[in-house]
């Protein structure tokens, strides 16, 4: 067997036969396997029904949900395929996809990474908006320096994701990675688990796979107590593994400062979200909080603003101004975006 797609299950009778088919569609030897993480909707039937249809489909049902890593473990533990690949179950694969990374896959890299196409949907399920995410053509041997590969990825903004990644399986049990338990970040604690483990890497710019984003995603009703933390591991994770790389130079250390912060101002939004339902008095505790933690202060350190509106807004945050910090939450909230003026696209120099 070459390819096993694993596609964990919850929720999506919608979606589901439209992502079974854009797998099925492709070309090559495969198989679906689809891990019912006992769904409260009609998905249990409809992964049968998609069994039957095709002998190349298998279905797991689960005792009881365990979330969407664990999900994935288990689709692990009954692959068959030289490689795998996770899909959502909401979302679809380019026809292209297989024989597109077919060639790149000749001098068997263990893990090899694509595009992504982002469709952003309305209330009415409908597609307003795509954006492109494509990595820069990247490749490294066995035993070689990751640096490249990594950085490309996430300048990309695909790193974190497991379903744009073909995966040797291989080496992914000669080295015990699974999928933890965790909320959040579960694919990027994979993927830098799985760098960490010194693979041979490599990135190509095509857009393989058509995330869909639910206009109901929004981080104003993505409240979580640990988002503040997780920020935190993810920050450190980042920068050790840059480290162990001997590449935490000044630009990638600022890359990363940067990207951390955004995620104090989404963590700010979260908190000032209805879903949360914390008083103001307690939404200010909490800034001043994660403006005053050591690795917030560090991050700003580290960080080399682009332009006057970065540099003044960095400043106000060093300055521990939770009202300000609050105040872009709102703005953040408002527009939908992780992002204000300060979080566009942040230039390296």
């Amino acid at each position: 067997m070459r390819f096993s797609f694993i596609v964990p299950v919850y929720g999506v009778e919608r979606y589901l036969r439209d992502c079974v088919s854009s797998l099925l569609a492709q070309q090559g030897e495969l198989e679906v396997i689809l891990v019912d993480d006992r769904s409260p909707d009609g998905c249990p039937a409809l992964c049968d029904e998609l069994a039957r249809q095709d002998d190349r489909v298998r279905v797991i049902h689960k005792p009881r949900n365990e979330g969407l890593g664990f999900a994935r473990n288990t689709g692990l533990a009954e692959a068959k395929g030289e490689y795998v690949i996770f899909a959502d179950s909401d979302d679809r694969v380019s026809p292209e996809l297989l024989a597109v990374c077919e060639p790149h896959l000749a001098d068997a890299p263990d893990i090899l990474a694509f595009g992504v196409r982002c469709g952003y949907e309305n209330a009415a399920g409908e597609t307003t908006w795509t954006e492109i995410l494509s990595p820069e053509r990247k490749s490294t041997a066995k035993g070689d320096p990751l640096a490249d590969v990594f950085m490309a990825l996430n300048e990309a903004r695909v790193f974190p994701f497991a379903w744009n990644k073909v995966y040797r399986r291989a080496f992914l049990e000669e080295n015990g990675l699974r999928f933890e338990s965790t909320e959040l970040i579960e694919d990027f604690l994979f993927n830098i688990a799985v760098f960490a483990a010194s693979p041979s890497a490599a990135a190509i710019p095509e857009a393989l796979y058509t995330y869909r984003r639910h206009a109901h995603e929004t981080l104003v009703n993505k409240y979580s107590p640990a988002f503040f933390t997780l920020a935190k591991r993810k920050y450190g994770l980042e920068k050790a593994f840059l480290k162990q790389q001997n590449a935490l130079d000044e630009a990638n250390a600022s890359f990363f400062a940067y990207a951390f912060l955004k995620h104090v101002i989404s963590a700010a939004v979260r908190n000032r979200s209805e879903r949360a339902a914390l008083p103001v008095k307690r939404q200010k505790e909490l800034a001043r909080e994660m403006l005053r933690d050591p690795v917030t202060k560090q991050a700003l350190a580290d960080f080399r603003p682009v332009g006057a509106k970065q540099a003044l807004i960095a400043a106000r945050l060093a300055k521990e101004d939770a009202s300000f910090l609050l105040a872009l939450a709102t703005v953040s909230g408002f527009s939908q975006q992780k992002a204000v003026g300060f979080f566009k696209k942040h230039i390296r120099k």
